[in-house]
């Protein structure tokens, strides 16, 4: 891939179905939502030395929020890759962590643990979202994360019911190829 990441939609909009089609001559790849980070846990905590920024994202102005969920064990604390949140004899964190992001460039450069919270019996899910006073951050599209959409493809992505719940999209490809995007009833 060549070319820089370029945002193609800043913000949802309330559709049931999304169509991406590549009419350029190349690969592209194209993805969905904010920066992605992953984080450890030790006695039953989340780390301050233990986050991994995934993807960095670009085009922030503000941090993304932060949110950890899960990290309760699987149905009797089997200690399964289980969010343990709202589920059935799920167990969750009994105090959730909390931390903030930090940017350079446009891109989140660091995670800082604001409370490890406590009760922790697998890594919690990491999740970043855009700041509702910058809606714009998006993660860097890659070949390794996101959708591929080969050189003349369709990519049509369809809701049930009535609403396209999508965050900021990002594109990659040369700076010759051209992406189509449409929102449709």
């Amino acid at each position: 891939m060549t070319g820089a990441a370029q945002l193609v939609m800043g913000q949802s909009v309330s559709r049931s179905f999304l169509a991406l089609q590549n009419i350029g001559s190349h690969a592209m790849n194209v993805e969905f939502g904010s920066a992605r980070a992953t984080c450890a846990i030790s006695g039953g905590k989340v780390t301050s030395g233990g986050f991994t920024i995934t993807n960095a994202g670009f085009n922030f102005t503000s941090p993304p929020v932060i949110r950890f969920l899960g990290g309760g064990g699987g149905p009797g604390n089997q200690g399964a890759p289980y969010l343990g949140l709202n589920q059935p004899n799920g167990m969750a964190p009994s105090r959730p962590a909390r931390a903030h992001a930090t940017l350079s460039g446009g891109a989140v450069s660091a995670i800082v643990l604001d409370d490890p919270g406590a009760g922790y019996l697998i890594a919690p899910f990491v999740f970043l979202f855009d700041n509702d006073l910058d809606p714009y951050g998006c993660a860097v599209p890659s070949s390794t994360s996101g959708l591929s959409l080969p050189a003349g493809m369709t990519a049509p992505i369809a809701w049930e019911g009535t609403t396209c719940p999508t965050d900021p999209i990002a594109v990659i490809g040369t700076t010759s190829d051209i992406l189509v995007v449409r929102w449709m009833d």
